[in-house]
């Protein structure tokens, strides 16, 4: 029954959000995610452990840019990468790509997801897990399950989510 419930809140979710995107890849031309701050972990979620920078933008060439996520004391989440999706509906964003450095043995050269929410002040944005070691390419709109799970409040940064429509 809890697994029927937890099918039925992730279809829910992706009803409210999937129709918004235009194509599998990008929300719509113009959408932007940029930012940086600091996340926690599940057992102390206001304690900056992890440090994640971003840059996120969809143009007239697609999307581009960068993000990186620092943490030497977990190597899955240690690593940098080009920006390859982008999902963007209101105050959500889902980015995707690829491993380009760092990261666990193995993991360069496979595709990562991390997603945003852009609250208004004073609540802090939050982020998501990060979803890492993925078959590429990577799918933003379905990467929108992320935000079923936990999200952690950005500390100490701040997310800027541009909906362009």
């Amino acid at each position: 029954m809890k697994r029927l419930a937890a099918i039925l809140c992730t279809v829910a979710f992706a009803v409210a959000v999937v129709p918004a995107a235009s194509t599998g890849a990008s929300g719509g031309p113009n959408d932007s995610l940029t930012g940086s701050g600091w996340r926690g972990t599940v057992a102390h979620p206001n304690t900056p452990v992890t440090h994640i920078a971003v840059s996120a933008h969809d143009g007239p060439q697609g999307v581009s840019g960068s993000f990186a996520s620092i943490n030497p004391a977990n190597a899955l989440l240690d690593f940098r990468g080009d920006v390859t999706c982008l999902f963007v509906n209101g105050d959500h964003a889902v980015i995707g790509g690829v491993v380009t450095s760092g990261g666990a043995p193995g993991q360069m050269g496979t595709g990562f997801a991390v997603g945003f929410v852009d609250n208004p002040s004073p609540t802090p944005d939050q982020v998501t897990f990060s979803d890492v070691a993925l078959a590429l390419p990577v799918d933003c709109v379905a990467e929108s399950v992320l935000f079923t799970f936990e999200l952690f409040p950005v500390l100490r940064g701040n997310i800027e989510i541009n909906d362009a429509l």
